[in-house]
């Protein structure tokens, strides 16, 4: 069994495992206050299974919650404070509705036995305005969690070692596990990386962002955003093959779903430092590395497939 204690003071609370407490402020139209959402998260434990998605037991409750409990068979108990701890309405019962949501995209639906009367897609709605950054993350961890996986928490030393100093290098191709950023738009789904200059003495304020579109489960570069990451605010658009129209709207989802200043500045301050580190001893030897069953081209050798080009220009650009 896994319980928590309420902590009124927090607007979220996501214990690894669950369940979670999301809060929210009541309307002053409905009379003010606060309601919540209890989540009991669900995954594919099969690791064959193709699923990129977690299932979860949205129940609306009450501003007087003091405990949750998740119970041996999977139940939710949910415990209540005898005196009201407001004369506001509240909601009336524990409205329940079953949910998923997608962790890489954000995207969040309804199941198909959910009725959709009584309030559901209000819960919906909610669910969808809390998405962004930090809670995809969330549920990443526990789909790799219920699958028996675990991110790994050590870079990649051999890719580390290939980029030369003068480059900027992509956070995704220091840490290759961590979830992928999509983002479903009008004009496709797109993801989203994020490069810093590495050099220890690079006082250069600026982040890229390259974004790639997906089409038959291939990724390719359509553009590029470029980013003064003390401030969160974009520079510069460069379109390769869509439009500026479509790279903005591209930008304003990534900006909504993340703290871009924040997450860019701590990106580039662990990727500096990992710098640092590559001929110390903290870094893998590269023998050991050179073991392994799969081996890299440096992105600086010529590609393996006789185009003439770096690898990092040909097969090895990124989503290739």
């Amino acid at each position: 069994m896994t319980q928590i204690t309420v902590d009124h003071r927090r607007r979220r609370q996501l214990p690894r495992g669950g369940p979670w407490l999301l809060w929210r402020q009541v309307p002053k139209s409905r009379g003010g206050g606060r309601e919540g959402l209890a989540l009991r998260l669900m995954a594919c434990k099969s690791r064959e299974c193709p699923c990129r998605e977690v299932k979860m037991q949205a129940i609306r409750v009450r501003d007087n919650l003091v405990g949750l409990e998740l119970k041996s068979d999977g139940n939710l108990r949910l415990s209540y404070a005898v005196e009201e701890a407001s004369p506001r309405p509240q909601p009336t019962g524990n409205q329940t509705v079953d949910a998923w949501i997608e962790f890489e995209s954000g995207e969040v639906g309804l199941s198909e036995s959910t009725d959709r009367t009584g309030g559901a897609t209000e819960i919906l709605a909610w669910l969808r305005s809390e998405v962004d950054g930090d809670l995809l993350d969330r549920f990443y961890d526990e789909w790799l969690r219920a699958k028996a996986w675990k991110r790994r928490d050590q870079p990649d030393w051999e890719a580390l070692r290939s980029i030369e100093p003068s480059e900027m290098v992509y956070w995704q191709e220091a840490f290759p596990d961590e979830r992928p950023d999509v983002f479903l738009l009008r004009d496709g789904a797109f993801i989203v990386w994020d490069a810093h200059c590495i050099n220890p003495h690079c006082t250069f304020t600026d982040s890229r962002l390259m974004i790639l579109d997906t089409v038959n489960h291939e990724s390719h570069e359509v553009g590029s955003v470029l980013v003064d990451h003390v401030r969160g605010v974009a520079k510069d658009f460069e379109a390769f093959t869509i439009s500026k129209s479509a790279m903005r709207r591209v930008w304003r989802a990534y900006s909504r779903r993340h703290q871009v200043a924040k997450r860019l500045r701590i990106r580039k301050q662990r990727l500096t430092e990992l710098v640092r580190q590559v001929d110390l001893p903290s870094a893998p030897p590269l023998a050991s590395l050179q073991n392994r069953t799969v081996v890299k081209i440096g992105r600086n050798q010529p590609c393996p497939c006789g185009s003439g080009k770096k690898y990092k220009r040909c097969c090895g650009r990124p989503g290739r």
